[in-house]
């Protein structure tokens, strides 16, 4: 049965395809199912956010990095984000975070550390 109200499936691709363009999302190394988004890119659009909404800062410039579990069902996902909690003033709140990376598994240092290898490029800045 066909209904006008449900959207068509060759509709739904296009609209995810262009999703996808705006929004750079890479896949964690084998071993590890999730995703993450290049953390140089993620901290220049937040700091260009903060500027237009009028926030002023000077250099150097706080960063927290946090890895955090969240379950969801029977599953576990670890999020990696990040927030500037010295000129923010959202910075504790969901809205003042940005995620970074999603990983499902389990919540333990290891699984932080060998599954957001490739996030390591925020130890170089």
């Amino acid at each position: 049965m066909l209904n006008q109200s449900l959207p068509q499936s060759y509709k739904d691709k296009e609209l995810r395809k262009k999703l996808s363009e705006k929004v750079e999302f890479l896949r964690l190394p084998h071993p590890f199912s999730g995703c993450y988004k290049p953390f140089e890119k993620c901290l220049i659009e937040s700091l260009q956010h903060l500027l237009h909404q009028g926030i002023t800062f000077s250099s150097p410039i706080e960063v927290k990095l946090s890895g955090d579990g969240a379950p969801f069902y029977r599953s576990t996902f670890i999020l990696l984000s990040f927030s500037f909690p010295s000129i923010d003033p959202t910075a504790i709140s969901a809205t003042g975070t940005h995620t970074l990376g999603v990983l499902e598994g389990a919540e333990s240092y290891d699984s932080i550390k060998y599954g957001f290898a490739p996030c390591n490029s925020r130890n170089k800045i």
